[in-house]
Protein backbone atom coordinates (compact mmCIF):
# COMPACT_ATOMS: atom_id res chain seq x y z
CA UNK A 1 0.00 0.00 0.00
CA UNK A 2 1.22 3.58 -0.45
CA UNK A 3 1.13 6.30 2.15
CA UNK A 4 -2.04 8.04 1.15
CA UNK A 5 -4.09 4.10 1.20
CA UNK A 6 -2.27 3.72 4.66
CA UNK A 7 -3.19 7.58 5.81
CA UNK A 8 -6.51 6.33 4.31
CA UNK A 9 -6.75 3.09 6.12
CA UNK A 10 -5.86 4.73 9.86
CA UNK A 11 -8.54 7.36 9.64
CA UNK A 12 -11.26 4.34 8.54
CA UNK A 13 -10.18 2.17 11.63
CA UNK A 14 -10.16 5.38 13.98
CA UNK A 15 -13.89 6.47 12.74
CA UNK A 16 -15.00 2.51 12.84
CA UNK A 17 -13.16 1.88 17.02
CA UNK A 18 -14.69 5.30 17.92
CA UNK A 19 -18.64 4.12 16.64
CA UNK A 20 -17.87 0.75 18.43
CA UNK A 21 -16.63 2.49 21.46
CA UNK A 22 -19.74 5.07 21.24
CA UNK A 23 -22.12 2.54 20.31
CA UNK A 24 -20.85 -0.55 23.38
CA UNK A 25 -19.88 2.47 25.81
CA UNK A 26 -18.95 1.21 29.27
CA UNK A 27 -20.91 -1.50 29.19
CA UNK A 28 -17.76 -3.21 26.61
CA UNK A 29 -15.85 -3.39 29.91
CA UNK A 30 -18.68 -5.28 32.19
CA UNK A 31 -16.44 -8.15 33.53
CA UNK A 32 -14.55 -4.91 35.16
CA UNK A 33 -15.84 -3.51 38.58
CA UNK A 34 -18.26 -1.44 38.61
CA UNK A 35 -15.39 1.06 40.42
CA UNK A 36 -13.38 1.31 37.51
CA UNK A 37 -16.32 1.83 35.36
CA UNK A 38 -17.88 4.42 36.76
CA UNK A 39 -14.11 6.25 36.44
CA UNK A 40 -13.98 5.03 32.54
CA UNK A 41 -17.58 5.03 31.43
CA UNK A 42 -17.12 9.16 30.76
CA UNK A 43 -13.50 8.68 29.05
CA UNK A 44 -15.35 6.24 26.34
CA UNK A 45 -18.07 7.81 26.13
CA UNK A 46 -16.47 10.65 25.06
CA UNK A 47 -14.11 8.59 22.91
CA UNK A 48 -16.78 7.80 19.70
CA UNK A 49 -17.26 11.96 19.29
CA UNK A 50 -13.91 12.73 19.50
CA UNK A 51 -12.66 10.50 17.10
CA UNK A 52 -15.11 10.98 14.78
CA UNK A 53 -14.61 15.03 15.28
CA UNK A 54 -10.82 14.02 14.82
CA UNK A 55 -11.21 12.17 11.37
CA UNK A 56 -13.88 14.76 9.61
CA UNK A 57 -10.99 17.54 10.72
CA UNK A 58 -8.49 15.38 9.78
CA UNK A 59 -9.59 14.58 6.40
CA UNK A 60 -10.56 18.72 6.10
CA UNK A 61 -6.88 19.66 6.68
CA UNK A 62 -5.40 16.54 4.53
CA UNK A 63 -7.69 17.21 1.28
CA UNK A 64 -6.80 21.00 0.58
CA UNK A 65 -5.96 21.46 -2.70
CA UNK A 66 -1.89 22.29 -2.32
CA UNK A 67 -1.72 18.92 -0.27
CA UNK A 68 -3.39 17.30 -3.11
CA UNK A 69 -0.82 18.95 -5.47
CA UNK A 70 1.93 17.57 -2.97
CA UNK A 71 0.79 14.22 -2.64
CA UNK A 72 -0.05 13.64 -6.65
CA UNK A 73 3.99 15.37 -7.24
CA UNK A 74 5.27 12.94 -4.54
CA UNK A 75 3.68 9.84 -6.20
CA UNK A 76 5.88 6.85 -6.68
CA UNK A 77 6.65 3.61 -7.53
CA UNK A 78 6.90 0.17 -5.88
CA UNK A 79 10.51 0.85 -5.66
CA UNK A 80 10.47 4.11 -4.38
CA UNK A 81 11.01 5.84 -7.78
CA UNK A 82 9.47 9.07 -8.51
CA UNK A 83 6.51 8.74 -10.94
CA UNK A 84 5.19 12.49 -11.42
CA UNK A 85 8.00 14.17 -13.18
CA UNK A 86 5.38 17.72 -13.68
CA UNK A 87 2.17 18.96 -12.22
CA UNK A 88 0.55 21.34 -15.35
CA UNK A 89 -1.49 23.53 -13.46
CA UNK A 90 -3.75 25.87 -15.53
CA UNK A 91 -2.43 29.22 -16.15
CA UNK A 92 -5.18 31.09 -14.75
CA UNK A 93 -5.64 33.06 -11.20
CA UNK A 94 -6.42 29.78 -9.43
CA UNK A 95 -4.05 27.90 -11.03
CA UNK A 96 -1.22 30.89 -10.43
CA UNK A 97 -2.36 30.94 -6.74
CA UNK A 98 -2.21 27.10 -6.51
CA UNK A 99 1.53 27.23 -7.54
CA UNK A 100 2.59 30.25 -5.33
CA UNK A 101 0.91 28.24 -2.45
CA UNK A 102 3.48 25.15 -3.44
CA UNK A 103 6.78 26.51 -3.43
CA UNK A 104 8.03 23.73 -2.22
CA UNK A 105 7.28 22.13 -4.96
CA UNK A 106 9.61 23.02 -8.08
CA UNK A 107 8.01 20.50 -10.42
CA UNK A 108 4.69 22.32 -10.13
CA UNK A 109 3.69 25.13 -12.72
CA UNK A 110 1.52 27.03 -14.69
CA UNK A 111 4.34 27.51 -17.58
CA UNK A 112 3.12 25.35 -21.20
CA UNK A 113 5.39 22.07 -21.25
CA UNK A 114 7.36 22.38 -24.45
CA UNK A 115 7.06 19.18 -26.34
CA UNK A 116 9.90 17.78 -27.38
CA UNK A 117 11.37 14.06 -29.01
CA UNK A 118 9.44 12.59 -31.95
CA UNK A 119 6.29 13.93 -31.76
CA UNK A 120 7.58 17.53 -30.52
CA UNK A 121 7.51 20.63 -32.45
CA UNK A 122 9.65 20.54 -35.83
CA UNK A 123 9.11 16.79 -36.33
CA UNK A 124 6.12 16.99 -38.98
CA UNK A 125 4.06 14.61 -36.54
CA UNK A 126 1.07 16.36 -34.89
CA UNK A 127 0.00 15.45 -31.69
CA UNK A 128 -3.86 15.12 -32.24
CA UNK A 129 -5.52 11.91 -32.35
CA UNK A 130 -7.61 10.71 -35.56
Amino acid sequence: MNPEQTVGQVRTFLAFFGGIAAGLGWTWFAPVSMAFLDALGPVLAAVGPVMGAGAAIWSAINKTQPNIVRMAAGLVDDKHKKIVQQVQLAPTAAGAALERATPDLPQVSTSPIIPTGPSGIGSGMSNTRR
